[in-house]
């Protein structure tokens, strides 16, 4: 039986397709799923409405790929952060990360209400991501405890969940700072509360390998 041939993508598809789900990263953000057309996204692009349709056959699959792609930027990677310090550390380098992509963390903030409340192809994803997040940083923290790092009366479930409200909030408030022209640090801002949650909780802290002064 003869094997399938794949197929390789052009270095010029692949450039119209990143055009194409950074142009509706970009309206998204601004204007939600529901209002947004196939043809705002192609016109945006410079394209025709079949030109998006040929790269994402449908407004979801559109949709859901932008999704993806932001929670594949955020998802945290602890299953070998080998201290409660560690996993903070790596938490402060994703959110740097997606600090490069301001209109995916707008879009970000955009659907962690629409997760709830709106009829959209990624209702729900958000809530399961993150229940697939916190028991890992759970672990990690009662490792720290039996490890002597971390006090003994932290409760492990109470500071995951302060780890990832700091992010959600300060994310917000970077949006918000940024409709009303204030300057604000979205990763300093995060890494200074996360440092300060570790603060309280640490019996034996450990140094940080991150150099917070010279965050922007």
């Amino acid at each position: 039986m003869e094997a399938k041939k794949s197929v390789r993508k052009s270095p010029k598809g692949e450039r119209r397709r990143e055009d194409i789900v950074r142009s509706a990263t970009r309206l998204f953000s601004r204007y939600g799923y529901e209002r947004v057309r196939i043809a705002d996204i192609a016109k945006e692009v410079g394209i025709s409405d079949a030109g998006v349709l040929y790269h994402f056959p449908t407004k979801e699959a559109l949709f859901t790929a932008i999704v993806d792609l932001r929670e594949r930027d955020y998802r945290l990677d602890m299953a070998d952060a080998d201290s409660v310090r560690e996993m903070l550390d790596r938490s402060i380098e994703s959110v740097q990360q997606a600090a490069t992509h301001p209109d995916l963390l707008r879009l970000r903030v955009t659907l962690t209400g629409i997760d709830v409340v709106e009829d959209t192809p990624v209702r729900g994803r958000l809530a399961r991501n993150f229940a697939l997040m916190l028991p890992p940083a759970e672990k990690r923290i009662r490792k720290g405890i039996a490890a002597g790092e971390i006090r003994a009366d932290v409760d492990p479930q109470h500071a995951a969940l302060t780890m990832y409200a700091i992010n959600e909030g300060v994310r917000s408030q970077w949006v918000l700072a940024s409709s009303l022209h204030y300057e604000m640090s979205y990763v300093r801002t995060y890494a200074d509360g996360v440092n300060m949650l570790y603060r309280g909780i640490a019996e034996r802290p450990l140094p940080s390998r991150i150099d917070v002064d010279s965050i922007e």
